[in-house]
């Protein structure tokens, strides 16, 4: 075996501890790099190297925080809004549940502390990050913030509608309303 022409980081050694990549799939994860940046864990998925599920289970033993299966939990949309949209969007993380001292948050990357900093200051208590996929995180924005944002939608429509609908109304009374004073200020013989 020929030595590694570049060190993979952390989590490619990792990766290769487990028997779950290779030195030619590092070599591969470290050339596309090289031409489309990345962390080394997306790339390695995007290849197609390493399964998302592999993936997190050693992501959460090296963070020492917990992996969480989104579409085995019970999810409260109020909880869920505690983080508004574009938060849960931008930093890439769902509010879980309020435990007695803490939300748990899910986020698809709880190592990512200038995330963890925004997050901290938009919820009531501190937080407790988990580890969720990312695609799940996906679904869970679209059932729950999809909805907000249709619902907006629909409203400004039914409400521009409704007020296109009331102009001709108005304009049928303003001249029934002409018609009949006109009528009663004619003179009667």
């Amino acid at each position: 075996m020929q030595p590694n022409r570049r060190v993979p980081n952390k989590l490619g050694k990792a990766l290769v501890d487990a028997g779950l990549l290779d030195e030619e799939g590092i070599n591969r994860v470290l050339d596309q790099q090289q031409h489309t940046p990345g962390r080394f864990g997306d790339v390695a998925l995007r290849l197609g190297l390493v399964a998302e599920e592999d993936m997190l289970k050693i992501l959460s033993e090296q963070l020492h925080v917990p992996l969480v299966n989104l579409s085995q939990y019970s999810m409260d949309p109020d909880v869920v809004r505690m983080i508004p949209e574009s938060h849960a969007r931008t930093y890439r993380a769902i509010a879980l549940e309020v435990a007695a001292d803490s939300v748990v948050v899910g986020m698809s990357d709880p190592s990512d502390l200038n995330a963890l900093d925004v997050l901290a200051q938009v919820l009531p208590l501190p937080l407790s990050p988990v580890l969720v996929a990312s695609e799940s995180l996906n679904r869970i924005h679209n059932l729950y913030y999809s909805n907000d944002a249709e619902i907006e939608k629909v409203a400004q429509r039914i409400e521009v509608e409704s007020s296109d609908r009331s102009a001709p109304k108005r304009v049928e009374l303003k001249l029934q309303n002409q018609q009949g004073a006109s009528a009663a200020d004619a003179p009667t013989s």
